[in-house]
């Protein structure tokens, strides 16, 4: 129901059906285009509390992407309620996206107090999207004559994210907490890999509206609390290389983290304008942004070589945000 997800046609012309008098319908598209935004992991102080024992936060900035979209419809945009159906797929391309940042608060005995800083050079290195969308088209009318469709149906969503950090610095408490001016102690090569699943099913509404006979615009709006699942795993990679480089440090510490945070709320306004160069071929701009917060669940973890621990329950969380922008080029058959 979003412009990531929605069928695209044009109203009250030959569009209608693309080209022909069939009251089916089907397109295929090429998409490109580009998100920006952030990313986060979270583990949290205990499973009661709000405060964070630790924050990562993952740049976006940007990711560009390559994709395409499928389209089947049943008397779309016509006199008379119609059924839509599509499916959309984006891949990244790998890229240096920003930075990550890593922070730690420590001190036991004031939880404000942020006592561990350090930033790396991000890289995407793998990104997949997909959506599928169905719903029904009801046309809206004035004194006999259509000048909107409301689009009421539902979507589901699916992100993945695979991160690198790499060099960057390091600064660790010296004074009771972290200070800007504190000295960076350099990090080299592979630091931290983050994997990171969401699947979200959500329900959503849109209005359309034809301008003319080539021109389209599409506000929608996506809306869900709760229906909403996070997988991630957390590979310290630089730490793990330190403690093999040093046998006789504490070896206890865990270097894989993994987390299953689920609910909290995505929101996903979208527009997108359309525009028809014939009835065989258009071309649409879209911008929208998804934003999901509060989600949390259980974390785990384990140390070099061993096995994890047992599930501990609500200390994980996960949070994304990023705006969309891109075109699509879609032919009706």
């Amino acid at each position: 129901m979003s412009p990531l997800v929605t069928q695209r046609a044009y109203s009250q012309t030959r569009m209608a059906g693309f080209g022909k008098d069939s009251r089916f319908g089907f397109s295929a598209g090429a998409r490109a285009g580009a998100l920006y935004g952030q990313s986060e992991e979270i583990v949290y102080r205990s499973p009661q509390s709000p405060d964070y024992y630790s924050q990562l936060l993952w740049d976006i900035k940007p990711m560009v992407y390559a994709g395409a979209d499928l389209s089947f419809t049943v008397n779309e945009f016509r006199n008379v309620p119609g059924f839509y159906t599509n499916l959309s797929f984006k891949a990244g391309i790998p890229l240096r996206s920003g930075i990550m940042e890593d922070r730690d608060w420590m001190n036991p005995l004031d939880y404000s107090i942020l006592t561990n800083y350090s930033a790396s050079n991000n890289y995407i290195t793998r990104a997949f999207l997909a959506d599928l969308a169905l719903g029904v088209s009801i046309p809206l009318k004035y004194r006999d004559r259509i000048f909107a469709f409301l689009k009421l149906g539902g979507a589901v969503s699916y992100m993945y994210f695979d991160w690198i950090a790499r060099d960057g610095y390091t600064q660790y408490d010296r004074a009771g907490g972290w200070d800007p001016a504190d000295p960076k102690d350099p990090l080299y090569g592979d630091q931290v890999e983050y994997y990171q699943h969401w699947l979200a099913v959500s329900p959503g509404i849109a209005v359309t509206v034809p301008i003319r006979s080539r021109w389209l615009i599409e506000f929608s709006l996506n809306v869900v609390p709760g229906l909403i699942w996070c997988w991630a795993l957390d590979q310290h990679l630089g730490y793990e290389r330190y403690l093999q480089n040093h046998p006789m440090e504490d070896q206890n510490h865990p270097t894989e983290f993994q987390d299953r945070p689920v609910g909290g709320i995505l929101l996903e306004p979208g527009l997108e304008v359309s525009y028809a160069f014939n009835e065989r071929l258009a071309l649409a701009g879209a911008v929208s942004y998804r934003h999901i917060q509060n989600s949390r669940g259980d974390n785990r973890d384990r140390r070099i070589g061993g096995a994890y621990s047992p599930w501990i329950p609500n200390t994980a969380g996960a949070a994304f945000r990023a705006m969309d922008v891109g075109l699509t080029l879609k032919v009706f058959f």
